[in-house]
C-alpha cells in the first residue's frame, strides 16, 4: 500500500502541500515477488514476473500508483493496465490521487497520459483531496524528475523505509505543453478551476519556462476554443463548413444572417481554427476575408492550432493570394508580421517559400523590415526559402531581401 507523511501547520505553504503529494512509503520486503521487483526498480524482472504470474497483481497493493511514483517505464505501465483494467479507477487512501494525477505529476509522456485517459476518461475531472486536478499537477510538476531522499522512519518497523521528496520545486519551468493542450481539449473548464489553495492551473506555470509564451497562448484561447465542435458536426459552424467546401456565396450569405459564427471555433483533424483561418488556408475571395475581418477583427491576433499560425501566416503559406488580401490582414493586425509560428517561421518565410508575388513581399517588408534577417528555428532566413522556390520573379524577390 501507499502511505504518506503529512505536516501539520496553521498556515500551509506551497511546500507543505506538495510535500504531501511527493511523499511515498515503500516496503523493502513483501511476500509478493512482483512488488519486490517494483520497489527495487528492477523493471525487466517485474515485467517478466507480471507476464508469468499475472495473479500477483490481484493483491491489495496499488501496483499502478507505486509504479508511477517510482517512474516505471511506459512498457511496464501498459503491462499493468493490461493485467488489471480497474487499476485506473483506484485512488490512494491518503490523497485520493488517481494514476492520472501521478502520471501528470511525474512527467510522463503525452502518449502515456493519453493511454491512461483512454482507460478512465473521467479522471481528468477528478480532484485529489488537495483540490488539484491532473492539469494542476501537470502545470506544477510535469516534466520534472524528483530526486528522492531515503530515510529510515522512526515510527515504522525495520522492514519499512520512508522515501520523501524533500524541498519540491516551485512552479515548474519544465512542464510539457503537449500534455497541457491534451488536458485542456478534454476538459476545457479545468483552466478556470481553483484548487485547495485557490490557484488555477495557469498560476503554477513559471515565467522562466522556455515555452512560457506558447503555454500562455493555449490558456488564452479560452473555453470557446477548447469546446470547439468538429467541422462536420451539424451543431458546429455552418459558415466554417461552407468556407472549407469553398462555397463562397453560401459562406457570405450565412455570415450576413449569422455574423456571430465568425467568432466560433471548430475542429478539423483535431486542430482548432476560426473561420478567418479557414478562409486564408483555402484562398477565399477578398470579399469573404474582408467580411470576416470586419465582423471579428480580433481574430487576426488569434493563432490556430496548425503550427500556431495566424491568419496572415496561412494566407502567405497558401500563395497566390492577392496583395489586397495580404494588405488587409496586415492592416488589421500588423504584429502578425513579427509572430513566429511553432517552427519559428514569420509570414515572410512562408511567402518566399510559396512564391508570393513581388507586391506581397514588399507589403510584408514594409510592415516589418527586420523580417528579412530573421532566422527560423533551423537558422534559415527568408532568402533561403526564396532561393529554393525558384519562381520567375525570384530574382526580384532576392534583390529585395538583400
Amino acid at each position: 500500500t501507499i502511505a504518506t507523511t503529512t505536516t501539520t501547520t496553521t498556515t500551509p505553504s506551497m511546500h507543505h502541500h506538495h510535500d504531501n503529494i511527493r511523499s511515498i512509503r515503500t516496503i523493502k520486503t513483501t511476500s509478493n515477488k512482483l512488488l519486490n521487483h517494483i520497489y527495487s526498480k528492477n523493471w525487466n524482472a517485474a515485467l517478466e514476473r507480471l507476464n508469468r504470474r499475472p495473479a500477483d497483481i490481484r493483491d491489495r497493493h496499488l501496483f499502478l500508483h507505486i509504479s508511477l511514483q517510482l517512474l516505471a517505464p511506459p512498457s511496464f505501465i501498459r503491462a499493468i493496465g493490461m493485467a488489471r483494467r480497474d487499476a485506473f479507477y483506484h485512488k490512494d487512501a491518503s490523497h485520493a490521487m488517481l494514476p492520472l494525477h501521478l502520471a501528470c505529476q511525474n512527467g510522463y509522456s503525452v502518449e502515456i497520459i493519453q493511454y491512461i485517459i483512454e482507460q478512465y476518461p473521467a479522471a481528468v475531472r477528478a480532484p485529489c483531496n488537495l483540490g488539484m486536478l491532473p492539469i494542476h499537477l501537470a502545470c506544477c510538476y510535469g516534466g520534472t524528475t524528483p530526486t528522492p531522499t531515503t530515510k529510515t522512519s522512526s515510527d515504522t518497523d525495520s522492514d519499512t523505509i520512508m522515501t520523501t521528496f524533500l524541498n519540491p520545486p516551485p512552479p515548474s519551468p519544465s512542464c510539457q505543453l503537449s500534455i497541457i493542450i491534451l488536458l485542456l481539449s478534454i476538459f476545457p473548464d479545468s483552466a478556470d478551476i481553483r484548487d485547495g489553495r485557490g490557484m488555477v492551473p495557469w498560476d503554477y506555470i513559471d515565467t522562466s519556462h522556455p515555452r512560457f509564451e506558447k503555454i500562455q497562448t493555449e490558456f488564452e484561447r479560452g473555453r470557446l476554443c477548447w469546446k470547439a465542435r468538429d467541422i462536420y458536426d451539424p451543431k458546429g459552424n455552418p459558415t466554417a463548413l461552407h468556407i472549407c467546401q469553398r462555397k463562397w456565396d453560401d459562406a457570405r450569405e450565412r455570415l450576413q444572417r449569422y455574423p456571430e459564427e465568425a467568432t466560433v471555433w471548430t475542429k478539423h483533424k483535431n486542430l482548432r481554427y476560426l473561420p478567418i483561418h479557414y478562409a486564408c488556408k483555402y484562398k477565399a475571395p477578398p470579399g469573404v476575408v474582408q467580411e470576416l475581418i470586419d465582423i471579428h477583427p480580433f481574430s487576426l491576433a488569434l493563432t490556430c492550432q496548425d503550427f500556431d499560425m495566424t491568419a496572415l501566416h496561412l494566407a502567405c503559406q497558401g500563395g497566390n493570394l492577392g496583395v489586397g488580401v495580404i494588405q488587409a490582414l496586415i492592416e488589421g493586425h500588423r504584429d502578425a508580421c513579427s509572430h513566429e509560428d511553432a517552427l519559428g517561421l514569420l509570414p515572410l518565410h512562408l511567402a518566399c517559400a510559396a512564391g508570393a508575388s513581388v507586391a506581397v513581399v514588399q507589403a510584408l517588408l514594409r510592415a516589418y523590415p527586420e523580417a528579412a534577417d530573421h532566422a527560423d528555428s533551423k537558422g534559415y532566413r527568408p532568402r533561403v526559402y526564396a532561393e529554393a522556390a525558384s519562381y520567375p520573379h525570384s530574382k526580384q524577390v532576392l534583390e529585395m531581401l538583400r
